[in-house]
């Protein structure tokens, strides 16, 4: 497996597409070389985001054992949905969340092949899928026989 490794790599994978589950953000962004190296996969897990809260109002940042599980979780998920679901020409970047550490491993394999087809899905256009709203009200059936002369 191909990681991104420098600051500048991540950033503009940041740029691309996104798709959030409950135990980590995978953003993908096709490579411009021509290059056909295969997938590129950056994993991040901040003390913050596994952050839980506590008794008594004091939150305890944990340390680098659950980071290291959670990127550990995460890693075992994209190898083993990358073969079948990624793209040889995009970089990817997983950011672990808290449930990455409790959630059922089968779960976040499935959450994890979701997410490469959400990634790779194009963008919609703009405008599709909005609601009329005040002032653009769709005519009904009525005021359409009317304005037709009917």
């Amino acid at each position: 497996m191909k990681t991104l490794k420098t600051r500048s790599q991540f950033q503009r994978v940041q740029g691309g597409a996104k798709w959030a589950a409950k135990a980590f953000v995978l953003q993908g962004l096709a490579r411009r070389d021509e290059t056909r190296e295969g997938p590129r996969f950056g994993f991040t897990v901040s003390s913050r985001a596994l952050m839980a809260a506590a008794v008594g109002g004091v939150r305890k940042r944990p340390g680098a054992v659950l980071r290291n599980r959670a990127r550990r979780r995460l890693k075992e998920a994209v190898r083993l949905a990358a073969p079948h679901c990624a793209r040889a020409d995009f970089d990817y970047v997983i950011i672990g969340r808290r449930e990455a550490l409790h959630q059922c491993f089968a779960d976040l394999l499935e959450d994890m092949q979701i997410a490469f087809d959400k990634v790779h899905r194009p963008p919609r256009a703009k405008g599709a899928g909005i609601k009329p709203g005040p002032g653009r009200e769709r005519a009904t059936g009525a005021d359409q026989r009317k304005n037709q002369g009917m």
